[in-house]
């Protein structure tokens, strides 16, 4: 299969394809491909709702080209290339067991927000960052954001500890996975605004530096089982399940997403209830209680 889209439809397309890959490998690059998809269906449905983004087609366009930068790294991954340095981490911590599979999707989610939302923002920008550009990419984030408590429920399911320690921890790890997310979306929005105005020829050497950062608190952060983070690792490892097709599988299958739908749309209901805007960068949709999201 392709891996290169042009339109939106056809990154859904090709994440099945994929998907199913990895399923029949065993592979735990799948956990993060069954949170990826489930984003793009997401963007997808508000985008052809017409009512989310203030530019659908500038959106439909932003994930397309979001999306390739991904395949491509995935590409050099499994055929002998070099992907980015942010992109290689995640490959490479994909398959360690002694990660927990909550940090395997952060290390996905940060290489791709951090390292190629911004190139894709500014690609998709025609040189100018238009504050319209900004409001879409606050709303994208925010209904990323919106993902946290409703993918972790899933989790859950084969990760019983992280649910237990969801429960007795007031949230500590929502604040850890928004605190991760947040940093990346801001730095992605920031290098967006370097590149923008850059020619192709001359963002070679800004993603580059850029990449290399993105790598380094991969590594060091996300990746890390040292103490004091350690021990959460290590104790919510004990009973998370290694069989990895079924976590693939529960991530992935009709009713996880379903379910992950149905909560985040009463999410977004519940934002609307209150007025809140989604445009803006302080808006956290992940502040919301979950019970409003049941």
């Amino acid at each position: 299969m392709a891996m290169q889209a042009e339109t939106i439809e056809q990154v859904i397309d090709i994440m099945d394809g994929i998907l199913e890959e990895f399923k029949n490998k065993k592979s735990r690059l799948g956990f993060f491909m069954s949170l990826y998809r489930m984003v793009t269906v997401l963007v997808k449905e508000r985008c052809d709702e017409g009512n989310f983004f203030e530019d659908n087609d500038r959106m439909r366009l932003l994930d397309v080209l979001f999306a390739n930068r991904y395949f491509d790294a995935l590409d050099a991954h499994l055929n002998g290339g070099t992907p980015t340095k942010s992109w290689a981490i995640s490959f490479e911590m994909a398959e360690k067991e002694e990660l927990l599979i909550l940090q395997q999707l952060l290390l996905g989610m940060n290489a791709h927000i951090a390292l190629d939302l911004g190139i894709a923002a500014a690609e998709v920008s025609g040189g100018e960052l238009t504050p319209s550009l900004e409001r879409d990419f606050n709303r994208l984030n925010n209904l990323l954001a919106g993902l946290i408590d409703t993918v972790q429920d899933e989790v859950g399911a084969v990760s019983p500890l992280l649910r237990y320690m969801d429960k007795i921890a007031l949230r500590a790890d929502e604040n850890f996975v928004s605190f991760s997310i947040n940093i990346a979306r801001d730095n992605a929005w920031k290098f967006a605004q370097t590149l923008a105005p850059m020619s192709p020829e001359n963002r070679v050497q800004k993603i580059i530096e850029r990449d290399t950062e993105v790598a380094g608190f991969a590594r060091n952060t996300i990746a890390s089982t040292s103490f004091p983070f350690g021990i959460f690792v290590w104790f919510v490892n004990l009973r998370e399940s290694k069989d990895t097709l079924e976590i693939i599988k529960v991530l992935s299958n009709d009713d996880s997403e379903k379910n992950i739908k149905k909560q985040v749309y009463r999410l977004l209901r519940r934002v609307e209830e209150q007025g809140l805007d989604l445009s803006n960068r302080d808006t956290q949709l992940f502040r919301i209680p979950k019970e409003f999201s049941r």
